[in-house]
């Protein structure tokens, strides 16, 4: 089957105005991908190139996303989505992301190790979205390729000769991305890239170096993101959820709270003292947030002067979202 023979049926399967020619459609098109013979993976890969239908660019990614393909047909694949050009609609650019996250989990630490510079070079929300999908997978849980990726992100040499030498932090790719993150943050006004940049930090936050987070540029992002709508707000709570949730000693955490003045300014960015001035869904991320790390410093309250003075911010923060009484927030 040609790649234009290809897009016909794809186009006639997704036309419900002729059920006939639909259900035929999708017939053939069903045999000849369970035929998975050698030809499959090329004549999807030459449908992308050249078709203009996003139903069929649609259809060629997902069948790609589900087939096994050899090295040279990945770095095809990858190839092509690499140049794509915005703007792409939404579902589009999802499917790119998901695609490019599978193709760098395979190949990233093996043999293509200038993924995620060529990555940069995509337009953004490519980019964004291959970061969302890839770090969603290694934030859920991680396997041997997800743990090794991120020995690779955070620092780990890559060279055989130099092998498990440590990267100086500020050079590594886990900050080149951050630094990456932060300029789209604060140079674009699209609220959709904002959120996407946002979800992507919060799925870094808990395994990249503390430095990366914990400087200026990216504390006081994150306040600000505090006053950018509902999502932004959501996911930047999140992010300090992420970071007081880290694995380190009380201690340590306390003087987070205190460089950061993290807790100061949640209750000077919401607005918990006026009933309903804050959406709901910030404010059970707040109680979450507070809720959390009052369970961090409760082990260290009675020792730590200052973890106790945090406690009873904590108290104040969880009171006040408790004011909201017409939405439980006490399960957060």
């Amino acid at each position: 089957m040609t790649p234009q023979e290809l897009e016909q049926l794809v186009v006639l399967a997704g036309d419900a105005s002729k059920s006939q020619n639909q259900w035929e459609a999708t017939n053939m098109l069903t045999q000849w991908l369970e035929k998975s013979d050698e030809t499959v993976v090329p004549n999807l890969i030459k449908l992308l190139k050249s078709t203009q239908q996003e139903s069929a660019t649609f259809f060629a990614l997902t069948t790609l996303q589900r087939t096994d393909m050899n090295y040279e047909q990945r770095v095809e694949l990858r190839t092509l989505l690499m140049s794509l050009v915005y703007p792409l609609p939404k579902h589009l650019q999802i499917k790119a992301g998901v695609v490019l996250a599978k193709l760098i989990q395979q190949d990233f630490v093996s043999s293509w190790h200038s993924a995620f510079d060529e990555l940069l070079q995509t337009c953004p929300p490519v980019y964004l979205r291959t970061l969302d999908v890839l770090f969603e997978a290694s934030y859920e849980g991680e396997d041997s390729s997800t743990r090794s990726m991120k020995d690779v992100l955070r620092g780990m040499s890559l060279s055989s000769s130099v092998k498990g030498v440590q990267i100086p932090i500020e050079q590594t790719i886990s900050a080149q991305i951050m630094q990456h993150l932060i300029t789209l943050l604060t140079e674009n006004k699209d609220s959709d890239s904002n959120t996407l940049a946002l979800s992507v930090i919060k799925k870094m936050v808990c395994w990249i170096d503390l430095s990366l987070i914990m400087n200026e540029r990216v504390i006081s992002f994150l306040f600000r993101a505090l006053q950018l709508g509902v999502d932004a707000a959501v996911l930047a709570i999140g992010c300090f959820s992420e970071l007081v949730g880290r694995g380190m000693d009380v201690p340590k955490k306390v003087i987070l709270l205190q460089e950061a003045k993290i807790l100061e300014n949640v209750a000077a960015n919401v607005n918990l003292k006026v009933l309903d001035a804050s959406p709901i869904k910030i404010v059970i991320e707040v109680a979450t947030f507070v809720n959390s790390t009052g369970l961090e410093l409760i082990e260290a309250w009675e020792e730590n002067q200052l973890a106790e003075a945090f406690w009873y911010q904590v108290l104040d923060l969880l009171f006040l979202c408790f004011s909201y009484g017409d939405i439980d927030v006490s399960g957060a």
